[in-house]
Parts: C-alpha cells; structure tokens; sequence
C-alpha cells in the first residue's frame, strides 16, 4: 500500500495491518479484529473507564482505532487493537481546563 503525502514524497507502508476501522473489518482477517475490538469494549465497559452520554452541542474531537499484529518468528502471534482519542485537536481554556495523563499497571513496568 502507498500513500503520496507530497508532490515529490511516496511511503511505503510494510506491515500489512489495516489502516482504518473499515479496511479491518473488511479485509480476510476481520473475524479476528472483530474479536479483538469487542475483547477491548468488554474490558474497557466492565471496567468503568467509559461513561457512555449523549453527544453535546459542541463538535466532538475525532478517534481512531489503531491496529497491530504481534508476531513470533515471523508468523502473527496474536492480535491487538486500541481505541484513541485525537487530543491533539482540542483546544486549552476552550475544550478542556485540566491535564491528566495515563497511569500504568505495576505488571506493564
């Protein structure tokens, strides 16, 4: 897959995990992305790390999901996938007045 970010600028992409919600649900290995997104909404819900709410008045800043293949020895171990939020598009003393920042398990460290 190719992406032109320029007149005179090409990127290879050499991995070959979707790009997109859409490319991962509709490529050959969907059942396991599928499997994968509902794996991290499980968690994410029996967790109560989101609040579920009606949508404000205000645009809301974008998301994506982000996917990746582990593999060993070359060949695909297990599949992970994680939802974002692009916090980079808001703006301070506008969309938010506070910072806060990931907190990590002892077991990661």
């Amino acid at each position: 897959m190719t992406e032109i970010l320029g007149p005179n600028f090409l990127t290879y992409l050499l991995e070959n995990e979707p790009w997109t919600y859409f490319e991962a649900i509709s490529c050959p290995e969907a059942f396991y992305w599928k499997d994968v997104i509902n794996s991290k909404i499980e968690s994410v819900m029996n967790n109560h790390i989101w609040k579920l709410v009606d949508l404000p008045l205000e645009k809301p800043i974008g998301h994506k999901w982000i996917f990746k293949e582990i593999k060993n020895d070359g060949t695909i171990d297990k599949y992970k996938a994680r939802f974002v939020v692009k916090g980079f598009r808001k703006q301070e003393d506008v969309e938010y007045f506070d910072t806060y920042s990931f907190m990590s398990r002892i077991a990661s460290i």
